[in-house]
């Protein structure tokens, strides 16, 4: 992408960064979901409260990387250049696993596709492929034994 050809967008990017950041501060500060699941009184709660909260806690968490990433591409904007916007649906608004996996980070995804996947044989080698991707995905993110085992 030329520099320059990215402000027109940069404004109404930032208008919803704004928005997003005021809605994680107000629902970090209405709900403490994560102050509540340190201290454990998710653990107290019963089955729909808990699947409830448990609900909360993961749209929460998506908000938060929803504006770390929209930073991000604010700043990339602002510099001209274009980068593929990550998080493009709310989580709540997927209907598989596949879905969300596609949309969660889009540009890491089309990297881990074209530079892991797809060499190493990609649906003709499916099974060996995709063991492959998330194994890197979990060195990436500090392999830990729970994070090998997910």
């Amino acid at each position: 992408v030329m520099k320059g050809t990215c402000l027109p967008l940069l404004g109404w990017y930032l208008l919803q960064l704004a928005m997003a950041i005021t809605f994680l501060e107000a629902g970090t500060r209405r709900i403490p979901v994560f102050a509540l699941a340190r201290s454990g009184e998710f653990g107290k709660l019963g089955p729909r409260l808990g699947a409830c909260a448990v609900m909360i806690t993961l749209n929460i968490m998506w908000l938060k990387f929803l504006v770390l990433w929209r930073v991000a591409r604010a700043w990339a904007l602002a510099d001209g250049i274009d980068p593929p916007e990550n998080m493009r649906r709310a989580l709540s608004n997927h209907y598989s696993v596949a879905s969300f996996w596609k949309c969660w980070h889009v540009s890491f995804n089309r990297w881990l596709v074209s530079y892991i996947y797809v060499p190493v044989g990609g649906r003709k080698r499916r099974v060996f492929a995709t063991t492959l991707v998330f194994s890197f995905v979990s060195y990436w993110h500090d392999v830990e034994p729970k994070l090998l085992a997910w």
